[in-house]
């Protein structure tokens, strides 16, 4: 069945090609200036190309944000949308709650102000840039059906900028799903319910990215956790800006209405203009509301059970620019090199390398992924404890590198010492690193190979250092300072996790 969609999307293609044989094959590289006195345009401003799959019990969730968004897209020489999206199904425990697709459905259109949406299920008919085909199989995962979706977009609607969101379930670096193929590491950034929740590693998504030879203007991970160091670094030759969170990302689809809305209003390509005007509309209803609306709010305390408190989470969003990531990750390096030049007098004074253990990990989600920690807390402390002139400089290098890549920003601290959020990284210590996954892989097999370790040395640190955080500061439903050791870390949060 997948080969048969990859099939009809290459037939779509081809009869978009057809179509729009008077426009020029665009690569996303080249940019038409908005200013120009043509009186039509044969291309858009925008073309923004959404991809995902958020499970039956939230597919509503994307239903509600095309009905936002179908009243501002009236300009296809403007801002396009485009949209291949899966449903999910219905569980035990949770309904199914598509209107407009049914259960496995996977639709593939283009949003505009004259889509009709009740008609997205009828299979009969589909013509230029509309196709539903019910198919559980359909590996949305693999990076060939990425590919192909994009390279049709492109085809049908070439635009002057290229904007990508993946849409659905994230698990930042994840070794649940870190599974080697030839020593290739890969992470979940994109999760299956269909499939067994199979996720979409980050190999996959770099070489869908690489094979349509698309520089994007910004790769938006509307998912969970994505803000991490190794996620970004793996696909930063693919894009100008990154939108992410390196918390759960609450949202009902905003941060996508707001840019999109944003970039129909805008007058020019300066994308950190675009996004300054972005931040002040969503800083104003994240802090209200944390991404939640009203109506759903009010309908989530109806549903809770009597005397149950709402959970205390905190959460951030971010755009950060790609370009910054180099002198990040270099200096990320030099502080590792010292680090290790360090270690074998710090590792002789048990006392000293207690204090520079304690305080230092943050966990971005202690439930599930404890071994994702921030990264600007863990340098800044490291280096406060260790009291090294060229330590110190170099870590304010890599918390000056951080900040600066972060061009806007939005924090939401309730259970933290921390009131601003960085990108995560993976924990470095020795144990973890060569811990031992399902399928006899260990995490550092997996690691190794990253874009990120190859440029920092990063898994150098985790597999020298013997010595266990003392001190934990968690963001979830665990109280604030609980501490845990190894075997505690090993056994709940690492063998629920890999096993």
């Amino acid at each position: 069945m997948k080969k048969i969609i990859l099939g009809m999307l290459t037939a779509v293609l081809i009869c978009c090609a057809g179509i729009l044989m008077s426009c020029a094959t665009d690569n996303g590289n080249n940019k038409t200036d908005s200013s120009s006195s043509d009186t039509k345009r044969d291309r858009a401003r925008y073309t923004v190309i959404i991809y995902g799959n958020a499970g039956g019990r939230m597919d509503y969730i994307i239903e509600r944000m095309w009905g936002n968004l179908k009243p501002m897209l009236n300009d296809q020489t403007n801002v396009r949308v485009f949209v291949l999206y899966k449903y999910g199904i219905s569980t035990e425990d949770q309904p199914f709650t598509g209107k407009y697709g049914n259960q496995s459905d996977v639709m593939m259109f283009e949003l505009n102000s004259n889509t009709d949406l009740t008609q997205l299920k009828n299979t009969e008919n589909n013509s230029d840039f509309k196709l539903t085909v019910n198919s559980p199989e359909f590996e949305l995962y693999d990076s060939k059906s990425l590919a192909a979706y994009i390279n049709a977009v492109k085809e049908y609607a070439p635009a002057d900028n290229y904007i990508f969101t993946l849409w659905g379930h994230g698990g930042g670096y994840d070794i649940l799903n870190d599974r080697p193929d030839n020593m290739v590491v890969s992470r979940g950034v994109l999760y299956d319910e269909t499939l067994e929740g199979k996720g979409m590693n980050m190999y996959q998504f770099a070489d869908a990215l690489a094979t349509c030879n698309t520089h994007f203007q910004l790769i938006m991970f509307h998912n969970c956790l994505m803000g991490n160091i190794e996620t970004l670094t793996e696909v930063q030759p693919y894009a100008d800006y990154f939108f992410a969170s390196s918390h759960l990302l609450s949202s009902f689809g905003q941060p996508i209405e707001i840019m999109i809305e944003k970039l129909i209003k805008s007058s020019d390509y300066n994308f950190e203009n675009t996004a300054k005007e972005m931040f002040v509309d969503l800083k104003k209803t994240y802090n209200e509301t944390q991404g939640i609306p009203p109506e759903i709010m009010e309908e989530m305390k109806n549903d809770m059970p009597e005397g149950m408190a709402e959970p205390k989470r905190n959460y951030d969003f971010k755009i950060i620019r790609s370009a910054d990531l180099t002198n990040l990750n270099n200096n990320i390096s030099f502080f590792v090199s010292r680090l290790l030049e360090l270690y074998q007098d710090l590792s002789n004074d048990e006392v000293k390398m207690n204090k520079v253990m304690t305080d230092c990990a943050y966990a971005y989600e202690v439930q599930g992924y404890a071994y994702l920690i921030d990264l600007k807390k863990y340098i800044q402390t490291v280096a406060a404890a260790i009291k090294d002139t060229e330590l110190s400089a170099h870590a304010k290098n890599v918390i000056d590198c951080i900040d600066n890549s972060i061009i806007q920003r939005w924090d939401y601290s309730v259970v933290s010492k921390l009131k601003e959020f960085s990108l995560s990284v993976m924990l470095p210590y020795h144990d973890f690193l060569h811990y031992e996954t399902k399928n006899n892989y260990t995490v550092a097999e997996s690691y190794y190979p990253s874009s990120f370790n190859r440029r920092t040395g990063w898994a150098l640190w985790m597999d020298a250092n013997r010595y266990f955080p003392t001190k934990w500061m968690f963001n979830s439903e665990v109280q604030e300072g609980f501490d845990i050791d190894w075997e505690m870390f090993r056994d709940v949060v690492l063998e629920r996790n890999s096993h």
